[in-house]
């Protein structure tokens, strides 16, 4: 008889896309995008601290941009997480629209993110109040904000 590993085991979320097909954790996905996304309606103009300027370098470089000058400028420069936004940069000339568009990924990952929390609150912690288990997990990815530049993962 094949005894399933931890690993085994563990990969269920992604063969089956747990996060996708709960309701709760499409509710909870939901939620988390909306409130991430809402307060961009409002927006009318950015702030950006200096460190959030040079870690975006990395990904104006990998479009091809030369952000020399900016780095120099900077205490900070970042490799790694922010090349997910160098599509933006290369299709993009506009800052606002870039800024924008960095917005949104970081709403939907925020929203994946709270998705996977209640998949473990649930799964691992065995947290059966549904009102609660949706409740902390949105709040999870909400009080991080999508607004923000991360320089890293984590």
């Amino acid at each position: 008889m094949h005894k399933k590993t931890n690993i085994q085991i563990n990969m269920k979320i992604f063969s089956n896309v747990y996060i996708l097909k709960n309701s709760d954790c499409r509710i909870t996905i939901f939620f988390t995008l909306i409130l991430n996304i809402f307060p961009l309606l409002n927006s009318r103009d950015f702030s950006i601290i200096r460190d959030e300027i040079g870690s975006l370098a990395s990904a104006s470089a990998l479009a091809g941009l030369d952000w020399s000058g900016v780095i120099q400028q900077t205490k900070y420069y970042g490799i790694g997480f922010n090349w997910i936004y160098a599509p933006l940069f290369r299709l993009l000339n506009n800052p606002y629209a870039v800024w924008i568009g960095i917005w949104i990924i970081n709403a939907f990952l925020l929203a994946l993110l709270s998705g996977l929390v209640h998949y473990i609150a649930h799964s691992f912690f065995n947290i059966k109040n549904r009102t609660a288990a949706i409740t902390d997990s949105v709040l999870t990815g909400i009080i991080l904000g999508g607004y923000k530049i991360y320089n890293e993962i984590g």
